[in-house]
Protein backbone atom coordinates (compact mmCIF):
# COMPACT_ATOMS: atom_id res chain seq x y z
CA UNK A 1 0.00 0.00 0.00
CA UNK A 2 2.90 2.41 0.57
CA UNK A 3 4.53 1.99 -2.86
CA UNK A 4 1.80 3.93 -4.72
CA UNK A 5 2.23 6.76 -2.22
CA UNK A 6 5.97 6.94 -2.88
CA UNK A 7 5.33 6.86 -6.64
CA UNK A 8 2.80 9.67 -6.25
CA UNK A 9 5.33 11.68 -4.26
CA UNK A 10 7.97 11.27 -6.95
CA UNK A 11 5.42 12.33 -9.58
CA UNK A 12 4.66 15.53 -7.67
CA UNK A 13 8.34 16.25 -7.27
CA UNK A 14 8.94 15.74 -11.00
CA UNK A 15 6.03 18.01 -11.90
CA UNK A 16 7.34 20.69 -9.56
CA UNK A 17 10.79 20.53 -11.14
CA UNK A 18 9.23 20.65 -14.61
CA UNK A 19 7.17 23.74 -13.71
CA UNK A 20 10.24 25.39 -12.24
CA UNK A 21 12.24 24.61 -15.39
CA UNK A 22 9.50 25.98 -17.66
CA UNK A 23 9.23 29.10 -15.52
CA UNK A 24 12.99 29.60 -15.65
CA UNK A 25 12.96 29.25 -19.47
CA UNK A 26 10.15 31.79 -19.77
CA UNK A 27 12.04 34.21 -17.51
CA UNK A 28 15.18 33.81 -19.61
CA UNK A 29 13.24 34.39 -22.82
CA UNK A 30 11.64 37.52 -21.39
CA UNK A 31 15.04 38.80 -20.27
CA UNK A 32 16.49 38.11 -23.72
CA UNK A 33 13.58 39.90 -25.38
CA UNK A 34 13.94 42.94 -23.12
CA UNK A 35 17.69 43.01 -23.72
CA UNK A 36 17.26 42.79 -27.50
CA UNK A 37 14.62 45.54 -27.39
CA UNK A 38 17.02 47.70 -25.38
CA UNK A 39 19.87 47.07 -27.86
CA UNK A 40 17.58 47.93 -30.78
CA UNK A 41 16.57 51.19 -29.11
CA UNK A 42 20.22 52.09 -28.55
CA UNK A 43 21.12 51.23 -32.15
CA UNK A 44 18.19 53.24 -33.53
CA UNK A 45 19.17 56.22 -31.40
CA UNK A 46 22.77 55.90 -32.60
CA UNK A 47 21.67 55.87 -36.26
CA UNK A 48 19.42 58.89 -35.75
CA UNK A 49 22.22 60.80 -34.03
CA UNK A 50 24.64 59.81 -36.80
CA UNK A 51 22.17 60.99 -39.43
CA UNK A 52 21.75 64.29 -37.61
CA UNK A 53 25.50 64.82 -37.50
CA UNK A 54 25.74 63.81 -41.17
CA UNK A 55 23.08 66.33 -42.17
CA UNK A 56 24.87 69.09 -40.28
CA UNK A 57 28.14 68.42 -42.03
CA UNK A 58 26.71 67.70 -45.48
CA UNK A 59 24.43 70.73 -45.76
CA UNK A 60 26.70 73.18 -47.51
CA UNK A 61 27.78 71.75 -50.83
CA UNK A 62 30.91 73.83 -50.92
CA UNK A 63 31.78 72.57 -47.45
CA UNK A 64 31.09 69.02 -48.62
CA UNK A 65 33.48 69.42 -51.51
CA UNK A 66 36.20 70.63 -49.16
CA UNK A 67 35.55 67.86 -46.67
CA UNK A 68 35.59 65.01 -49.19
CA UNK A 69 38.57 66.16 -51.21
CA UNK A 70 41.47 63.97 -50.20
CA UNK A 71 44.13 66.29 -51.51
CA UNK A 72 43.51 69.84 -50.38
CA UNK A 73 45.51 72.81 -51.56
CA UNK A 74 47.84 72.56 -48.59
CA UNK A 75 48.53 68.84 -49.17
CA UNK A 76 51.18 67.46 -51.51
CA UNK A 77 49.74 67.67 -55.01
CA UNK A 78 51.84 66.65 -57.93
CA UNK A 79 52.05 68.39 -61.30
CA UNK A 80 50.23 66.93 -64.28
CA UNK A 81 52.66 65.44 -66.76
CA UNK A 82 51.96 64.20 -70.29
CA UNK A 83 53.30 60.92 -71.54
CA UNK A 84 53.16 60.19 -75.24
CA UNK A 85 50.17 58.01 -76.01
CA UNK A 86 49.14 57.64 -72.39
CA UNK A 87 47.31 60.89 -71.65
CA UNK A 88 47.66 62.90 -68.48
CA UNK A 89 48.85 61.22 -65.29
CA UNK A 90 49.09 63.01 -61.98
CA UNK A 91 52.16 62.07 -59.97
CA UNK A 92 52.74 62.89 -56.33
CA UNK A 93 55.34 65.46 -55.42
CA UNK A 94 55.94 68.68 -53.51
CA UNK A 95 54.40 71.87 -54.79
CA UNK A 96 56.92 74.73 -54.42
CA UNK A 97 54.43 77.32 -53.21
CA UNK A 98 50.89 76.87 -51.96
CA UNK A 99 48.46 79.31 -50.45
CA UNK A 100 46.47 78.02 -47.52
CA UNK A 101 42.76 78.26 -48.16
CA UNK A 102 40.59 79.94 -45.58
CA UNK A 103 37.87 77.52 -44.54
CA UNK A 104 34.33 78.87 -44.45
CA UNK A 105 32.71 78.79 -41.01
CA UNK A 106 30.10 76.06 -40.47
CA UNK A 107 26.58 77.07 -41.44
CA UNK A 108 23.39 76.01 -39.67
CA UNK A 109 21.66 73.03 -41.31
CA UNK A 110 18.87 73.84 -43.76
CA UNK A 111 16.76 71.85 -46.20
CA UNK A 112 18.35 71.18 -49.57
CA UNK A 113 17.10 73.78 -52.11
CA UNK A 114 16.07 72.82 -55.64
CA UNK A 115 18.38 75.34 -57.28
CA UNK A 116 21.47 77.34 -56.48
CA UNK A 117 23.89 79.72 -58.15
CA UNK A 118 27.15 77.92 -58.97
CA UNK A 119 27.09 75.97 -55.69
CA UNK A 120 28.23 72.58 -57.03
CA UNK A 121 31.51 72.91 -58.87
CA UNK A 122 33.01 69.62 -59.96
CA UNK A 123 36.59 70.85 -59.78
CA UNK A 124 38.39 67.72 -58.67
CA UNK A 125 41.74 66.82 -60.22
CA UNK A 126 42.59 63.79 -62.33
CA UNK A 127 44.90 61.31 -60.66
CA UNK A 128 44.84 58.99 -63.69
CA UNK A 129 43.70 60.05 -67.14
CA UNK A 130 44.24 59.06 -70.75
CA UNK A 131 43.09 61.71 -73.19
CA UNK A 132 43.87 59.36 -76.10
CA UNK A 133 41.03 56.93 -75.36
CA UNK A 134 38.81 58.63 -77.94
CA UNK A 135 41.59 59.58 -80.35
CA UNK A 136 40.87 59.16 -84.07
CA UNK A 137 42.67 59.51 -87.36
CA UNK A 138 41.52 59.97 -90.96
CA UNK A 139 40.71 56.26 -91.29
CA UNK A 140 38.91 55.90 -87.98
CA UNK A 141 35.16 55.26 -87.95
CA UNK A 142 32.86 57.57 -86.05
CA UNK A 143 32.60 56.76 -82.36
CA UNK A 144 29.06 55.53 -81.82
CA UNK A 145 29.24 55.25 -78.05
CA UNK A 146 31.65 55.71 -75.17
CA UNK A 147 30.91 53.34 -72.28
CA UNK A 148 31.86 54.60 -68.81
CA UNK A 149 32.02 51.81 -66.25
CA UNK A 150 31.94 52.55 -62.52
CA UNK A 151 34.27 50.37 -60.49
CA UNK A 152 36.27 50.31 -57.24
CA UNK A 153 39.95 49.66 -56.69
CA UNK A 154 39.71 46.09 -55.45
CA UNK A 155 37.57 44.84 -58.37
CA UNK A 156 40.43 43.93 -60.71
CA UNK A 157 38.88 40.54 -61.48
CA UNK A 158 35.64 42.17 -62.62
CA UNK A 159 37.50 44.60 -64.86
CA UNK A 160 39.63 41.87 -66.44
CA UNK A 161 36.57 39.69 -67.01
CA UNK A 162 34.72 42.54 -68.72
CA UNK A 163 37.77 43.34 -70.88
CA UNK A 164 37.86 39.71 -72.03
CA UNK A 165 34.13 39.30 -72.65
CA UNK A 166 31.57 41.89 -73.72
CA UNK A 167 34.10 44.74 -74.01
CA UNK A 168 36.07 42.94 -76.72
CA UNK A 169 33.89 44.83 -79.21
CA UNK A 170 35.83 47.96 -78.21
CA UNK A 171 39.11 46.45 -79.47
CA UNK A 172 41.07 47.90 -76.53
CA UNK A 173 40.10 51.44 -77.58
CA UNK A 174 41.98 51.09 -80.84
CA UNK A 175 41.74 53.76 -83.54
CA UNK A 176 39.66 51.47 -85.77
CA UNK A 177 36.94 50.91 -83.14
CA UNK A 178 33.57 52.65 -83.13
CA UNK A 179 33.24 51.88 -79.41
CA UNK A 180 35.39 53.38 -76.65
CA UNK A 181 35.31 52.78 -72.92
CA UNK A 182 36.88 53.63 -69.57
CA UNK A 183 36.69 52.43 -65.97
CA UNK A 184 36.05 55.20 -63.43
CA UNK A 185 37.48 55.47 -59.91
CA UNK A 186 37.61 57.91 -57.05
CA UNK A 187 40.53 58.08 -54.62
CA UNK A 188 41.57 55.80 -51.78
CA UNK A 189 44.10 56.17 -48.99
CA UNK A 190 45.15 52.53 -49.45
CA UNK A 191 48.67 52.84 -50.87
CA UNK A 192 48.77 49.18 -51.93
CA UNK A 193 45.55 49.56 -53.93
CA UNK A 194 46.84 52.79 -55.48
CA UNK A 195 49.99 50.99 -56.60
CA UNK A 196 48.09 48.07 -58.10
CA UNK A 197 45.66 50.30 -59.99
CA UNK A 198 48.54 52.42 -61.32
CA UNK A 199 50.23 49.26 -62.60
CA UNK A 200 46.95 48.19 -64.20
CA UNK A 201 46.60 51.62 -65.80
CA UNK A 202 50.12 51.38 -67.23
CA UNK A 203 49.12 48.17 -69.00
CA UNK A 204 45.63 48.99 -70.27
CA UNK A 205 45.46 52.82 -70.26
CA UNK A 206 41.70 52.53 -69.72
CA UNK A 207 41.23 53.90 -66.18
CA UNK A 208 40.10 57.39 -65.17
CA UNK A 209 40.53 58.51 -61.57
CA UNK A 210 39.84 61.75 -59.71
CA UNK A 211 40.80 62.84 -56.20
CA UNK A 212 37.41 62.72 -54.48
CA UNK A 213 36.94 59.92 -51.93
CA UNK A 214 35.62 56.78 -53.62
CA UNK A 215 32.45 55.84 -51.71
CA UNK A 216 28.87 54.86 -52.47
CA UNK A 217 27.65 58.19 -51.10
CA UNK A 218 29.93 59.95 -53.62
CA UNK A 219 28.62 58.29 -56.79
CA UNK A 220 27.20 61.65 -57.85
CA UNK A 221 30.77 62.96 -58.02
CA UNK A 222 31.75 59.97 -60.15
CA UNK A 223 28.79 60.57 -62.48
CA UNK A 224 29.71 64.23 -62.97
CA UNK A 225 33.28 63.12 -63.54
CA UNK A 226 31.96 60.83 -66.30
CA UNK A 227 29.97 63.60 -67.98
CA UNK A 228 32.80 66.10 -67.64
CA UNK A 229 35.36 63.74 -69.16
CA UNK A 230 33.05 62.58 -71.95
CA UNK A 231 32.01 66.10 -72.96
CA UNK A 232 35.58 67.43 -72.96
CA UNK A 233 37.79 64.48 -73.97
CA UNK A 234 35.43 62.29 -75.98
CA UNK A 235 33.08 64.88 -77.43
CA UNK A 236 33.13 63.27 -80.90
CA UNK A 237 31.23 60.25 -79.58
CA UNK A 238 27.57 60.28 -80.54
CA UNK A 239 26.28 58.63 -77.38
CA UNK A 240 27.32 57.97 -73.79
CA UNK A 241 26.52 54.92 -71.70
CA UNK A 242 26.97 54.72 -67.93
CA UNK A 243 27.11 51.28 -66.28
CA UNK A 244 28.76 49.30 -63.46
CA UNK A 245 31.37 46.56 -63.23
CA UNK A 246 28.81 43.92 -62.19
CA UNK A 247 26.82 44.38 -65.39
CA UNK A 248 26.65 42.28 -68.53
CA UNK A 249 26.10 44.56 -71.54
CA UNK A 250 25.07 43.25 -74.95
CA UNK A 251 26.83 45.84 -77.11
CA UNK A 252 25.31 44.85 -80.50
CA UNK A 253 21.84 45.32 -79.01
CA UNK A 254 22.89 48.61 -77.41
CA UNK A 255 24.05 49.92 -80.79
CA UNK A 256 20.71 48.92 -82.34
CA UNK A 257 18.65 50.71 -79.69
CA UNK A 258 20.86 53.80 -79.94
CA UNK A 259 20.14 53.94 -83.64
CA UNK A 260 16.42 53.30 -83.10
CA UNK A 261 16.14 56.02 -80.44
CA UNK A 262 18.78 58.42 -81.82
CA UNK A 263 16.35 61.33 -82.13
CA UNK A 264 14.68 60.92 -78.75
CA UNK A 265 18.02 60.56 -77.00
CA UNK A 266 18.90 64.11 -78.01
CA UNK A 267 16.53 65.20 -75.22
CA UNK A 268 16.17 62.02 -73.14
CA UNK A 269 18.09 59.64 -70.91
CA UNK A 270 17.04 56.05 -71.59
CA UNK A 271 17.24 52.76 -69.72
CA UNK A 272 15.39 51.01 -66.91
CA UNK A 273 13.55 54.17 -65.93
CA UNK A 274 10.98 54.90 -63.24
CA UNK A 275 8.82 57.84 -64.22
CA UNK A 276 7.56 58.31 -60.66
CA UNK A 277 9.35 57.44 -57.43
CA UNK A 278 9.27 58.42 -53.77
CA UNK A 279 12.17 58.99 -51.37
CA UNK A 280 12.85 56.16 -48.96
CA UNK A 281 12.73 57.53 -45.42
CA UNK A 282 13.82 54.34 -43.65
CA UNK A 283 17.34 55.09 -42.42
CA UNK A 284 18.22 51.38 -42.63
CA UNK A 285 17.85 51.43 -46.42
CA UNK A 286 20.80 51.76 -48.77
CA UNK A 287 18.79 54.42 -50.62
CA UNK A 288 17.71 56.38 -47.55
CA UNK A 289 17.13 60.10 -48.06
CA UNK A 290 16.41 62.36 -45.12
CA UNK A 291 13.79 65.09 -45.43
CA UNK A 292 16.56 67.61 -45.08
CA UNK A 293 18.56 66.19 -48.00
CA UNK A 294 15.40 65.89 -50.14
CA UNK A 295 12.38 67.75 -48.70
CA UNK A 296 10.03 66.83 -51.56
CA UNK A 297 7.59 63.93 -51.43
CA UNK A 298 8.41 62.64 -54.94
CA UNK A 299 11.53 62.28 -57.05
CA UNK A 300 11.32 63.42 -60.69
CA UNK A 301 11.67 59.73 -61.57
CA UNK A 302 15.06 58.21 -62.37
CA UNK A 303 16.78 55.75 -64.68
CA UNK A 304 18.53 52.97 -62.79
CA UNK A 305 22.24 53.68 -62.47
CA UNK A 306 22.94 50.07 -63.39
CA UNK A 307 22.91 51.13 -67.02
CA UNK A 308 21.51 54.00 -69.06
CA UNK A 309 22.27 55.77 -72.33
CA UNK A 310 21.98 59.29 -73.69
CA UNK A 311 23.42 61.51 -76.39
CA UNK A 312 26.60 63.53 -76.01
CA UNK A 313 24.37 66.59 -76.29
CA UNK A 314 22.47 65.65 -73.14
CA UNK A 315 25.62 64.54 -71.27
CA UNK A 316 27.26 67.89 -71.98
CA UNK A 317 24.24 69.89 -70.85
CA UNK A 318 23.75 67.82 -67.70
CA UNK A 319 27.31 68.58 -66.66
CA UNK A 320 26.86 72.27 -67.45
CA UNK A 321 23.62 72.60 -65.47
CA UNK A 322 24.87 70.50 -62.54
CA UNK A 323 26.81 73.42 -61.08
CA UNK A 324 23.43 75.05 -60.37
CA UNK A 325 21.85 71.92 -58.87
CA UNK A 326 22.73 71.24 -55.21
CA UNK A 327 24.43 67.93 -54.48
CA UNK A 328 22.27 64.87 -53.80
CA UNK A 329 23.92 61.57 -52.92
CA UNK A 330 21.78 59.22 -55.07
CA UNK A 331 23.39 59.68 -58.47
CA UNK A 332 20.58 58.35 -60.66
CA UNK A 333 18.09 60.64 -58.92
CA UNK A 334 20.53 63.55 -59.19
CA UNK A 335 20.81 63.03 -62.96
CA UNK A 336 17.00 63.01 -63.19
CA UNK A 337 16.88 66.30 -61.26
CA UNK A 338 19.28 67.81 -63.81
CA UNK A 339 17.24 66.35 -66.67
CA UNK A 340 14.09 67.95 -65.30
CA UNK A 341 15.84 71.31 -64.90
CA UNK A 342 16.87 71.13 -68.57
CA UNK A 343 13.29 70.40 -69.61
CA UNK A 344 14.30 66.94 -70.86
CA UNK A 345 12.70 63.57 -70.08
CA UNK A 346 13.36 59.95 -69.15
CA UNK A 347 12.85 57.19 -71.70
CA UNK A 348 12.02 53.63 -70.66
CA UNK A 349 13.76 51.22 -73.03
CA UNK A 350 12.77 47.52 -72.93
CA UNK A 351 15.32 44.94 -71.74
CA UNK A 352 17.48 47.33 -69.76
CA UNK A 353 17.31 45.15 -66.68
CA UNK A 354 18.14 46.53 -63.24
CA UNK A 355 17.83 42.94 -62.04
CA UNK A 356 19.44 39.80 -63.39
CA UNK A 357 18.22 37.71 -66.30
CA UNK A 358 18.21 33.93 -65.97
CA UNK A 359 21.61 32.30 -66.49
CA UNK A 360 20.98 31.24 -70.08
CA UNK A 361 23.53 32.00 -72.82
CA UNK A 362 20.66 32.17 -75.30
CA UNK A 363 19.31 35.22 -73.45
CA UNK A 364 22.65 36.98 -73.01
CA UNK A 365 23.72 36.36 -76.60
CA UNK A 366 20.25 36.93 -78.06
CA UNK A 367 18.76 39.87 -79.92
CA UNK A 368 16.78 41.40 -77.06
CA UNK A 369 18.72 41.78 -73.81
CA UNK A 370 20.47 45.11 -73.24
CA UNK A 371 21.83 44.78 -69.72
CA UNK A 372 21.76 42.33 -66.83
CA UNK A 373 22.69 43.24 -63.27
CA UNK A 374 24.64 41.45 -60.52
CA UNK A 375 26.54 39.18 -62.88
CA UNK A 376 29.68 37.85 -61.14
CA UNK A 377 32.84 37.13 -63.20
CA UNK A 378 32.33 33.36 -63.41
CA UNK A 379 28.75 33.76 -64.66
CA UNK A 380 29.85 36.50 -67.07
CA UNK A 381 32.33 34.10 -68.68
CA UNK A 382 29.73 31.34 -68.94
CA UNK A 383 27.21 33.67 -70.58
CA UNK A 384 29.83 34.99 -73.03
CA UNK A 385 31.63 31.78 -73.95
CA UNK A 386 28.76 29.34 -73.41
CA UNK A 387 26.94 27.87 -76.37
CA UNK A 388 23.29 28.60 -76.82
CA UNK A 389 21.52 25.23 -76.97
CA UNK A 390 19.15 26.58 -79.61
CA UNK A 391 22.11 27.19 -81.91
CA UNK A 392 24.03 24.05 -80.94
Amino acid sequence: MKRPERASGRTCTNKTLLYLFIGLCIAMLCSAFLYWHYVNEVLSLTVVLADTVKNIYTDGTSLLLDTLRLNKTESNHGPTTRRPGSGNVTTLGKVPTTKKRTEAPPRPPTDRPDNCEVCFKHDFNYVLDNDQICARNDKSPEIDVVILIFTVHQNRLQRDTIRNTWLTYAKNNSLDSNIRYAFLLGATSDSNMNKKVKEEFDVFKDILKEDFKDAYSNLTYKTMMAYKWASTKCKDAKFVMKTDDDMYVNIPNILKTLNTNKDKLQTHVGGACHQVAQPIRDHRSKWYASKRSFPGSHYPGFCSGTGYVTSMNVATKVFEVSKHVPFFHLEDVYVAICIKKLGYKLLSIPNFNAGRFAADPCIYQGNSMMTSHQVPPDMMKKMWFGKCKKNA
